[in-house]
């Protein structure tokens, strides 16, 4: 077949258009590129100092700086959390339990994101886990019970001011409040009703709770999207570590559960989940990629992934370990 003597010519318009496309599509990708720098991942780790305390890093895992330098604890379950300007982390620090010889409980902590300005917020040895307000100018978080030791979800002003308001009772554990990006109600863990582990929600004044998960999955909420429309979640809370962990998404009114990691490996366990500030992606801790001793954690290290469970990847290894699951605690936040 004969070509066209015009066939391979070159059209002066459209090479332009190839170039302005070429020059858009180049713009685009170093805008996203830009974009998915314009946060921090934040988390808790003996990488330096052999005791666990804080390091922020960039969202490939670039740029792993310490912030903290408190003394040495046993006490893991940090959770720490940057605030919705991307200025001030609040996290959960102590030694040993307030009951015993030279023990202070857990109290939180709020520390500026270069690691400057530390100051305690709570003073009673009973406090853990909190989550900002939409705005900042609130925390919910957990008050151990004195009287039964139970969770119970409770709010206060952001800087330690004001009184603590209480959500729940201490009849059941209700623990892990997340506030939806609206800041109309607040997403938590409960075992009302006799159950191992359960999601629930409720308005921010306490009312309207009411449960979004049924007993057998024992989930445990991880937050809510950015958009307000779906909570992160692992299963088989408070269980043996020779059950899986896996993360999972449903909306926020309960349905439409789906699975986003799979087995890797066996005894894995996919934890501590986090949305992107722009709900794109995932970030969450695995021992999947160690092996694990039976009936025991394995090491973790920190991945992310698309917000549908596709192109997972490892961006920290070896973050560290502990027995019982609480350590590393990943959380993604903007930057200031």
């Amino acid at each position: 077949m004969r070509t066209s003597q015009f066939a391979h010519r070159r059209n002066p318009s459209s090479s332009l258009l190839r170039r302005l496309t070429l020059c858009v599509v180049c713009m685009l990708l170093v805008s996203s590129l830009a974009a998915a720098q314009d946060s921090r991942i934040i988390f808790v780790s003996k990488l330096q100092t052999g005791n666990w305390q804080l390091y922020i890093a960039n969202p490939d895992g670039s740029a792993i700086t310490r912030i903290t330098n408190l003394p040495a604890t046993d006490f893991d379950l940090w959770a720490p959390v940057i605030s919705p300007d991307g200025k001030s982390v609040v996290f959960t620090y102590g030694v040993g339990d307030s009951s015993e010889p030279n023990g202070t409980g857990t109290d939180l902590y709020r520390i500026n994101i270069d690691g400057t300005g530390l100051r305690r917020l709570t003073h009673n040895g009973l406090s853990l886990f909190a989550h900002w307000s939409p705005d900042g100018s609130m925390l919910a978080f957990a008050v151990a019970s004195k009287r039964s030791n139970a969770g119970i979800v409770v709010v206060m002003p952001s800087d330690g001011s004001g009184p603590i308001k209480e959500l729940t009772t201490d009849l059941w554990d209700n623990f892990g409040p997340t506030y939806t990006p609206d800041g109309k109600q607040i997403v938590y863990y409960s075992q009302e009703g006799g159950l191992i582990s359960a999601v629930w929600i409720m308005n921010t004044d306490g009312s309207h709770k009411r449960r979004l998960t049924d007993a057998a999955p024992k989930f445990f909420p991880a937050g809510v999207s950015p958009d307000g429309q779906h909570i992160l979640m692992w299963n088989h809370q408070n269980s043996p570590a020779a059950l899986d962990n896996d993360i999972f998404v449903m909306n926020l009114n309960g349905s439409n559960i789906t699975q986003l990691t799979t087995a890797d490996r066996p005894r894995h366990h996919n934890q501590g989940a986090s949305y992107s500030p722009d709900g794109s992606a995932v970030l969450y801790q695995t021992d999947a990629f160690h092996a694990i001793p039976p009936g025991s954690f394995g090491v973790y290290d920190l991945v992310t992934m698309n917000a549908d469970g596709s192109n997972r990847t490892r961006i920290v290894k070896n973050v560290g370990s502990c027995p019982d699951a609480n350590c590393i605690d990943p959380s993604w936040g903007p930057t200031p």
